[in-house]
């Protein structure tokens, strides 16, 4: 059991038995009036009475009377301390839990902070290392690798069914390591290359604003990592 579970458990705890001695108390304090009316009835009867025998009896309940009032007195006032070492004990709890919250805060914005790092830099290094285009002439494809250059004229980059499938594998695939807002924003870039790749007329601030979209979730997934890498080295070439 994590340990903030164990100190919410133990506050729950400490909560139910300050309840219970709430209500202790409140039995205790009830009885009271009715130790009163003892005495009051006793005292009535007294006045009117000359017998000597019921003037002793009714003098008797008087002090038992009395002396039951003391004792609940006592009572709840030991019932008092016990609630108020109870809320001392809540109120420790509760600093403990407040205390492991930031705590286990603290570590997740460090995790967090580490992730996105890391993201960052394979980002640079993905967006640094040096991409294949693709040109399509006619049936002809030709392949430059980093700085080389391709003389060929050429009409149009790849073909849309060979995206089309790349699209559909990633579509196809399973997206539960991304949240539902990482799916969101990575469904929409999909779309967005999808027409802007296929469209005569691309924008590249379209296809650029996709790409990065696209870049920061090119890890979330494993196997989603090379198709994702090969969508993006197709639509690099169009702002380039």
């Amino acid at each position: 059991m994590a340990l903030i579970d164990t100190y919410k458990n133990n506050l729950i705890r400490k909560q139910k038995e300050k309840a219970r001695l709430i209500d202790e108390k409140a039995k205790e304090s009830n009885k009271i009036p009715q130790q009163h009316q003892k005495i009051i009835s006793a005292k009535n009867t007294l006045l009117k009475t000359t017998s000597s025998s019921t003037q002793k009896s009714k003098l008797s309940e008087i002090q038992r009377a009395e002396a039951e009032i003391n004792n609940i007195h006592k009572k709840v006032a030991s019932i008092d301390k016990k609630i108020a070492q109870k809320e001392h004990e809540i109120l420790l709890e509760s600093n403990k839990i407040q205390k492991e919250e930031q705590r286990l805060l603290k570590k997740q914005i460090e995790e967090d902070t580490k992730a996105r790092k890391e993201r960052e830099r394979q980002m640079k290094e993905l967006l640094n290392k040096p991409t294949n285009q693709y040109i399509n002439n006619g049936g002809q494809m030709n392949i430059a690798s980093g700085n080389a250059n391709i003389t060929a004229t050429f009409n149009y980059y790849e073909t849309p069914t060979t995206l089309e499938e790349i699209i559909n594998k990633i579509k196809d695939s399973d997206l539960s390591a991304f949240n539902s807002e990482e799916q969101e924003i990575l469904i929409d870039n999909i779309d967005i290359l999808q027409e802007q790749l296929t469209s005569e007329t691309p924008k590249k601030g379209f296809i650029r604003t996709a790409i990065s979209g696209l870049t920061e979730l090119i890890y979330v997934s494993a196997t989603l990592t090379e198709p994702l890498e090969k969508l993006i080295s197709f639509a690099k070439p169009y702002i380039e």
